[in-house]
């Protein structure tokens, strides 16, 4: 299978910070992730690319994990900074290791945007991007969208979109209650 063959099968996940996401309900962010996800498997994602991270990241990690003890086939790659490695691990960060298939040190390059050359990594070896930015606009994350979709990478903000979603179904609920 030739790399561009294997890339069309991985998607990234990228999350923002919980602050930006704080006018969420944690379950109500859970529901709306397991269904991108699941329309991710859908069009022929086998492969997720999760960054080694806690917050939202750390969540969405956790949901992959759980997706994946009913869909057998399902990889999971976890893209941990190299500057990491030498750092003492969290009981969430040793569960992530242990479900994972596959730990890829990256290296960052600068030291001033070590994050962005993770989500950048993740992004060019995927053709789908999940991601999750809320109403708080963050610039690192629509930078990494702007990213993404220069290098034709699909684009699904899940938030945004099932929050969506669900506005326009009680809207057509209440302006036709007979469907």
């Amino acid at each position: 299978m030739t790399e561009e063959e294997k890339r069309a099968q991985r998607c990234c996940i990228v999350c923002g910070r919980p602050s930006c996401l704080k006018q969420y309900k944690q379950p109500e962010l859970i529901a709306a992730l397991s269904r991108s996800v699941h329309d991710a498997i859908d069009s022929g994602i086998r492969t997720f690319i999760i960054p080694y991270r806690d917050g939202y990241d750390a969540i969405a990690a956790n949901v992959i994990v759980n997706i994946k003890k009913k869909v057998r086939d399902l990889r999971i790659v976890v893209a941990k900074p190299k500057s990491q490695a030498q750092k003492g691990m969290t009981r969430r960060e040793e569960f992530l290791l242990r479900s994972c298939d596959l730990a890829v040190n990256i290296d960052e390059g600068q030291k001033f945007y070590p994050s962005i050359m993770l989500d950048r990594w993740m992004v060019d070896h995927s053709s789908r991007l999940i991601v999750c930015r809320g109403d708080d606009f963050n610039d690192d994350i629509n930078t990494l969208i702007t990213y993404a979709e220069e290098q034709n990478v699909l684009v699904d903000d899940f938030v945004k979109y099932d929050m969506l979603r669900t506005y326009q179904k009680r809207k057509r609920t209440r302006e036709n209650p007979y469907g």
